[in-house]
């Protein structure tokens, strides 16, 4: 029963329960969005031409609040508990700013198709929603499912360390063997010739491996 005080606290500091001054606001499109938030660790270049981090509704701060809401909604049914938030949870899920696709066929990364300041950045946090979380996939959003490859593709192999593991995981979930192997090969001699990514290899292995017939493994709630 911890997880649901847990999961229930976690709604509410995410800016979403009845509190009217930490409710999520409307984006002026009938969108809940975050009133500010960034996406580690990338700049996007404003209306100004100058650089800046801060934006409502970023992707990837509504990929964790939309996953949130719905995990808390999963385990206030199975142990039957706080109805009244699971309403008001259901009630305000559907209302979330939705993934958004650029003008490049990309899987934007804030709110507005702005310019990344460095278009190859190493750290992609906007596909937290495709992983390690599981709203994005080839069966139930293949549009989105294209725009997750075009977002790797445009920020490229390049990487350090758990960034090349993260890369490897994405292609494995994208189903593309032959550049997650490549991204892997790569992976590993550089942990030879520079120890550093130890970690990255084994979860990568384990994706490829899950992913190998394009199936997901799921639990309850989990994939």
């Amino acid at each position: 029963m911890r997880c649901i005080f847990v999961l229930s606290l976690a709604t509410s500091f995410n800016g979403y329960d009845k509190s009217p001054s930490t409710q999520g606001i409307d984006d002026g499109e009938g969108h809940l969005v975050t009133p500010v938030g960034l996406s580690p660790e990338n700049y996007f270049i404003a209306n100004n031409k100058k650089s800046a981090p801060l934006s409502m509704g970023t992707t990837m701060d509504m990929a964790i609040i939309r996953e949130t809401f719905e995990r808390t909604i999963q385990a206030s049914e199975m142990f039957d508990v706080d109805r009244e938030l699971r309403a008001e949870l259901k009630e305000k899920l559907p209302l979330l700013l939705p993934f958004r696709i650029g003008a490049r066929g990309q899987l934007q990364e804030w709110m507005y198709d702005f310019e990344e300041r460095e278009p190859q950045h190493r750290h992609f946090s906007h596909l937290y929603g495709f992983h390690p979380g599981d709203q994005i996939n080839h069966k139930e959003t293949p549009e989105l499912f294209k725009a997750v490859a075009k977002t790797l593709e445009l920020r490229g192999d390049g990487a350090s360390g758990w960034s090349m593991g993260w890369k490897i995981n994405c292609w494995a979930r994208l189903l593309d063997g032959d550049h997650a192997f490549w991204i892997y090969s790569r992976t590993c001699r550089n942990v030879v010739a520079k120890s550093y990514g130890i970690y990255t290899p084994s979860a990568c292995i384990a994706q490829r491996l899950a992913r190998r017939k394009g199936e997901r493994i799921k639990s309850k709630g989990q994939f």
